[in-house]
């Protein structure tokens, strides 16, 4: 007659149950980490079961309890297996892998911002995040912020304004911060990327501050002064009948070697070292102007012929 040995009827049932289980999710929506962490459970209930029903069976007065080592051992890696996943799940290291794996990139629009602008505003602020950024300008008084999005994690309907800019009005000056776009942390980092578009009036000031990404200026008829500061690399669009005067401060030499500039001049700080580059270009008039304070690369493009 065979011997029963603890442990052998266990690690059978344990892999039936485990079978059964693997089997539904084939044709469920069940997620197999979930049913593998709800199946470690029954190893030790099963096991606690066999001892039981092995004392009472056993017709000794003082039963041994005799144990089959190797299922034993196979049951408890997969315990193991299963509690290991169990504790990754409650610190959050099973989602995070997850969404490393299941990870998609979704593109979409960012919400529109429309804003009007009083008589008595004089001068925008423009402080931008890192992010690269295209500037319009317009005639109709009002201030227009729209774009696309980039992101792993975020959707469309997960964006709102306040998302995109935040716009303040401080005495005679309108200030607006474009913000960054969300980021997931974790085992699995991830930014979402806003590629932005912002059109302002052609007629007021603006600052552009905080410029360290790559800015490109279509200018328009501004009529208003613009100063922007540190840009890495900036390209500014001029239509032919546009009456600019672009100044451009540099610690590089070859700041717009395509351009014919009007006037160039070495500015000497009080490090020799450090010497700052002047350079000027006067379209039409030149009864605006666009000043560039420690800007990287520069050109201009698309300046039509002139008489």
């Amino acid at each position: 007659m065979r011997k029963w040995r603890v442990g052998t009827v266990s690690m059978g049932l344990s892999l039936i149950f485990l079978g059964v289980l693997l089997m539904v999710g084939q044709f469920t929506d069940w997620d197999p980490i979930t049913l593998t962490m709800s199946w470690w459970p029954f190893i030790l209930i099963v096991l606690g079961i066999e001892v039981l029903v092995y004392i009472a069976l056993s017709k000794k007065e003082k039963p041994m309890v005799q144990y089959d080592f190797l299922s034993i051992f196979f049951i408890g890696v997969l315990g193991m297996v299963a509690l290991g996943l169990y504790l990754m799940t409650s610190l959050g290291l099973v989602n995070e892998v997850k969404g490393a794996m299941n990870a998609e990139r979704v593109e979409g629009p960012l919400p529109s911002i429309e804003e009007s602008i009083s008589e008595d505003i004089n001068t925008i602020v423009l402080e931008q995040a890192y992010d690269d950024l295209v500037v319009e300008t317009n005639t109709a008084g009002k201030v227009h912020i729209f774009g696309t999005f980039t992101s792993e994690f975020l959707k469309q309907e997960d964006l709102k304004e306040t998302d995109v800019a935040s716009i303040n009005k401080v005495g005679d000056k309108l200030y607006i911060q474009l913000l960054q776009g969300p980021s997931k942390e974790g085992m699995h980092y991830s930014r979402t990327t806003f590629n932005r578009t912002i059109s302002l009036p052609e007629d007021v000031d603006v600052e552009i501050r905080g410029t360290t990404g790559n800015l490109k200026l279509n200018a328009g008829n501004i009529t208003g002064d613009w100063m922007i500061d540190e840009v890495r690399n900036m390209i500014l669009n001029l239509p032919e009948e546009a009456s600019v005067s672009v100044k451009a401060e540099s610690y590089s030499e070859q700041l717009g070697w395509d351009v014919e500039w009007d006037k160039e001049e070495t500015i000497r700080s009080g490090d020799e070292k450090n010497e700052l580059f002047y350079k000027e270009k006067v379209f039409g008039d030149g009864e605006a102007v666009i000043q560039m304070n420690l800007v990287d690369q520069f050109t201009i493009k698309d300046v039509g012929p002139r008489s």
